[in-house]
């Protein structure tokens, strides 16, 4: 089977410079204080000591470190807590069944092994993780939206047998380069799953696992969690990808999927508006000083609903959003008043990347890349 290429990294956000401080990694009492957190909200009681099970050392480049810290509850259930902190809090869960690290399958080491790949190197990238940071910065409401979230359970359509095929299948077509999280970003890639489940009920996903891709199922989501089923079946939750930021070693089964094409514009996609850039430039450094005296600032909130649909929070009552095709035409100008919350239906447009930008009632400017 081929090897899946080394990936195009793409961010969703502003880049900057990336402070010392927030780059530390998480002290394992931390971890062990968030999984008792996590759980304790999970059944709405104090509930008894979690046992720390798993940390992924062996799955590191050379073992040297511990990219996240796997606990288990006497009741019953685990949850994986990141042990750096710029990559998302929690990164997988089961509220039944414990972790056995004995028992874990090749695609369930495939997973894991992705998410310690991600992780060694976010620490090593300048980008800043804004969706990490407000998570760390605000546990209780990130654990509480997790458990809360609503879940979807999609119709059986695979057997084992028929992912294995599927992914096999991939590399042999002209689209295996499309059909890559390579070239998404991991907000693009869980879009693109996300429709596929609502069109078509469960997805063929492969992850890349050294030399090989482990093929896989998505059957069900809950949030930003998936139970992914490999070999068998399990009750776990998992993100698809640890990080914002870094996407590579996936493909999955899409129906349409980014004409690589269209990638083109992506090393310079603002020349057609120049003044945009400056302002984009200012947001930024704007930005960076403030990460400098502050860990969590308040940040937009980005909620991919599926279909085109989006919606955004933001930290003030907003004005004006300004959609743009990459080409530089305006394809959507919506006003508002009294509210902070921006909905985006872009169900119409075609398929590509488009760039949102927004006005707060202040004067300050948010720019979104987004995916349809």
């Amino acid at each position: 089977m081929k090897r899946i290429a080394k990936g195009i990294l793409t961010a969703i956000v502003f880049a900057g410079a990336f402070t010392p401080a927030l780059a530390e990694t998480v002290s394992k009492k931390q971890t062990g204080q968030v999984a008792r957190m996590f759980f304790n909200e999970a059944h709405h009681r104090v509930m008894g000591e979690p046992k720390l099970v798993y940390t992924g050392k062996k799955l590191t480049t050379d073992r040297l470190f511990h990219p996240f810290h796997v606990y288990n509850f006497p009741s019953g259930g685990f949850v994986i807590v990141s042990v750096e902190n710029k990559a998302f809090p929690i990164l997988g869960y089961s509220l039944k069944t414990n972790f056995d690290p004995e028992r874990l399958t090749k695609g369930e080491k495939s997973l894991l092994r992705e998410y310690a790949a991600d992780i060694e190197r976010i620490r090593y990238d300048s980008d800043i993780p804004y969706g990490a940071i407000e998570a760390w910065g605000n546990l209780p409401e990130y654990i509480s939206g997790i458990l809360g979230a609503h879940r979807q359970d999609f119709d059986m359509r695979y057997s084992s047998q028929d992912a294995s095929e599927i992914v096999s299948n991939i590399f042999t077509t002209d689209r295996a380069d499309e059909l890559s999280s390579d070239i998404f970003s991991p907000d693009q890639w869980q879009t693109l799953i996300d429709e596929e489940l609502s069109k078509r009920g469960e997805v063929v996903i492969g992850i890349a696992d050294g030399g090989d891709v482990r093929p896989a199922i998505v059957s069900a989501r809950k949030g930003d969690y998936y139970n992914i089923r490999f070999e068998s079946p399990n009750d776990w939750l998992m993100r698809l990808h640890a990080t914002e930021i870094l996407s590579a070693g996936q493909v999955a089964e899409l129906d349409e999927a980014l004409v690589v094409e269209e990638l083109v514009a992506e090393d310079d996609p603002f020349e057609f508006y120049d003044s945009f850039i400056e302002e984009t430039d200012r947001e930024r450094a704007q930005r960076e000083r403030m990460f400098e005296t502050r860990l969590h600032p308040e940040q937009p909130v980005l909620s991919a609903l599926g279909g085109g649909h989006f919606q955004i929070w933001f930290p003030q009552r907003i004005r004006l959003l300004r959609l743009y095709n990459l080409n530089g035409s305006m394809v959507t100008r919506q006003t508002y008043g009294e509210t902070d919350t921006a909905s985006l239906d872009m169900s119409a447009l075609p398929r590509g990347f488009y760039f949102a930008t927004v006005e707060g009632d202040n004067g300050e400017s948010y720019g979104f890349k987004l995916w349809r």
